[in-house]
């Protein structure tokens, strides 16, 4: 059980929205919301961090020049990779994201965060009462 507080500068006034059923919670810092830039995953951070790090797709990321036939690096191979950072890197101008496994990703993400933006709604509404266990004989 929980009850989010927040002050409401709209209204001038604090909203509340009951939690009733147990759940996971994760918090920022007072006035997070504001300061979103940009939308995205953690999962597309750590590729991002895969791919200018560990040489995970050096097609898209990778030694100048050697784009369209780029050398295949392991990235156990801490000593390959090494080298594979001293070259000069930069983004391959000619790569084309995908729509669905780069694109679409990103905009669904968008229509993820209305829950951002219902939060007042919600706490303006009455509490949902929880349904009645069933008797049983």
């Amino acid at each position: 059980m929980a009850r989010l507080v927040m002050f409401s500068e709209e209204v001038q006034k604090l909203r509340y929205v009951e939690i009733e059923y147990p759940a996971w919670a994760l918090t920022g810092y007072p006035s997070y919301v504001p300061e979103i830039l940009i939308i995205i995953t953690m999962e597309k951070a750590v590729e991002n961090m895969f791919v200018q790090e560990m040489a995970y797709d050096p097609d898209m990321y990778g030694a100048v020049g050697s784009f369209g036939n780029p050398a295949s690096v392991d990235s156990s191979d801490t000593e390959a990779l090494r080298f594979w950072k001293t070259e000069r890197l930069d983004w391959n101008p000619n790569y084309y994201p995908g729509f669905y496994a780069d694109i679409w990703p990103i905009l669904f993400c968008l229509n993820e965060f209305n829950c951002l933006t219902l939060i007042l709604e919600a706490s303006n509404s009455p509490p949902r009462k929880r349904p009645a266990a069933p008797l049983t004989a």
